[in-house]
């Protein structure tokens, strides 16, 4: 699992973007509320990245340490 930060995080949506901790790539990724609990701008997360339609996209995205 790689380790990030979420940028943003449209919570009615369940979308938003993430930066791995030692890269300046950002990924998208779509997050079903039950799946990694309150995300919020700032929080650390895992997740593994995968192919998507429209290129890669983190998947798997759980919260290890929120922000606040």
């Amino acid at each position: 699992m790689i380790q990030g930060t979420v940028q943003t995080y449209d919570p009615r949506r369940g979308t938003g973007y993430l930066t791995p901790a030692q890269r300046d790539d950002r990924f998208p990724f779509v997050v079903r509320p039950d799946e990694a609990g309150p995300l919020s701008a700032g929080d650390t997360v895992e997740f593994s990245v995968g192919g998507g339609r429209a290129g890669l996209l983190a998947r798997d995205v759980r919260r290890v340490r929120s922000a606040a």
